[in-house]
């Protein structure tokens, strides 16, 4: 591939990522249409929402937040894989993110090799990249989040015979509005959000996947792309939080098919 397209690629690329994010908290445009208040919608809508407010995430919750980080690229073959643990806190004082002192020095070397030599891997920097503090807020909240789609759903079905992880659970399966910022609508033509979540004999989530999946144009380039996340659920006081919560994001536009995929582990202390 010559340089100049490359460089058109990773334009692109990039802006297949962005968008699919783009829904994420913090993002810029005109906010989501809410639901019609006077749609009539399943009672399990109505539980799940007072089952998410008795959860306000005030209770402090501490732990080791583990990354996996996996990205390729099938039209030039290549797979970079890297992983990073961290500890994470929120309590009080607000969240907190530590990093060991080794962590960060190896950080740095990677940082330094890449200097003198372009084509070296950074697998811990890039580990450390994928971690936001929006991402780690979400996680030590789950319910938070829940509880906004809830309200933002236009449609919702319930599946009342349904299993999670070899549980016996509720499905609900909401039709959410896309969350484009204003960059993003400029090019999209089509997108679609839909948000599964299992529901356990008390009431309490224990599971959920969001598939987020956009099409459109940049200049005269076609491009698509689709994300999909799933969190597993636990509970710790008066906080939902994701023990599991994995990203896979796929786009293609020029002849081209990126996929990364970020997985982050929780282990509470």
């Amino acid at each position: 591939m010559n340089a100049h397209r490359k460089t058109v690629v990773c334009l692109l690329i990039g802006l297949l990522l962005g968008l699919a994010a783009a829904g994420g908290a913090g993002s810029a445009g005109a906010p989501p249409v809410p639901a019609d208040p006077g749609a009539a919608r399943p009672r399990e809508v109505a539980e799940l929402a007072a089952t998410l407010a008795r959860l306000p995430a005030t209770d402090p919750i501490q732990g080791s937040l583990e990354l996996q980080l996996s990205r390729q690229s099938m039209e030039e073959h290549w797979t970079d894989q890297s992983r990073a643990t961290v500890e994470v806190e929120d309590g009080p004082q607000g969240i907190r993110v530590g990093m060991p002192r080794s962590l960060s020095r190896q950080t740095l070397q990677e940082l330094r090799a890449q200097t003198l030599d372009p084509s070296k891997h950074m697998p811990t920097y890039n580990s450390l990249q994928a971690l936001t503090l929006n991402e780690v807020a979400g996680d030590l909240d789950c319910a938070a989040a829940l509880a906004q789609d809830l309200a933002l759903a236009h449609t919702a079905e319930v599946q009342a015979a349904a299993t999670y992880l070899g549980k016996p659970a509720r499905l609900l399966q909401l039709t959410l509005p896309p969350r484009l910022s204003a960059e993003a609508r400029k090019h999209v033509r089509n997108a679609e959000s839909h948000l599964s979540i299992w529901i356990g004999a008390d009431g309490l989530p224990l599971g959920a996947e969001k598939l987020e999946h956009t099409r459109g144009r940049f200049l005269v380039l076609f491009f698509e792309s689709l994300r999909k996340q799933t969190w597993t659920f636990a509970r710790k006081g008066n906080r939902l939080y994701a023990t599991r919560h994995e990203v896979s994001d796929s786009a293609s536009g020029m002849g081209q098919d990126f996929r990364n995929s970020t997985v982050a582990i929780l282990t509470l202390r």
